[in-house]
């Protein structure tokens, strides 16, 4: 009998610095429908919503097309928005550990012109505590979500469900 997949959801709250000196803040909500799929599929890409605030780029932007891909240590983000002036932007990072490090481009083509350097901090407990599996009780999938997080975030985070 085939098992039924599990969707999963986390949010994560970053802080940090564009170039070393303009502040940046994300708040976003990964979502998979299939955790098992997400964690082993390279091609497979978790849903991102939520919101960027930087005064630099605009003030609060609204993510308009998020990815997540597991990939090897980290996670990778790709996160599409619009300025004030409709001109379209891109972060794309990845987190290895607590940081994701990456750039914002002027464009959402991948070879889009750099026009900033990012460097962002996670709250990785507050990270851990927003997961939720549906079905509520697939404890198994959360404790193979939770061995992710400690591959990516490192032993210093450890944390079981």
């Amino acid at each position: 009998m085939e098992s039924e997949a599990v969707a999963l959801a986390f949010t994560e709250d970053l802080q940090g610095m564009l170039d070393g000196e303009r502040r940046i803040s994300l708040r976003l909500t990964v979502s998979t429908d299939d955790v098992d799929r997400f964690m082993s599929d390279a091609d497979d890409v978790a849903r991102v919503a939520g919101w960027m605030r930087c005064e630099a780029l605009g003030g609060l932007l609204a993510v308009e097309d998020g990815q997540c891909r597991v990939v090897a240590r980290g996670l990778e983000y790709r996160l599409a928005f619009r300025d004030p002036a409709d001109a379209p932007l891109v972060l794309a990072g990845r987190k290895e550990g607590d940081a994701l490090r990456g750039h914002v481009h002027a464009g959402h083509e991948p070879d889009a012109p750099i026009v900033a350097t990012a460097l962002l901090q996670a709250d990785a407990g507050k990270l851990r505590s927003s997961v939720r599996v549906t079905p509520p009780l697939a404890l198994d999938a959360l404790a193979r979500f939770s061995a992710l997080l400690d591959d990516v975030a490192g032993p210093r985070s450890r944390w079981t469900p």
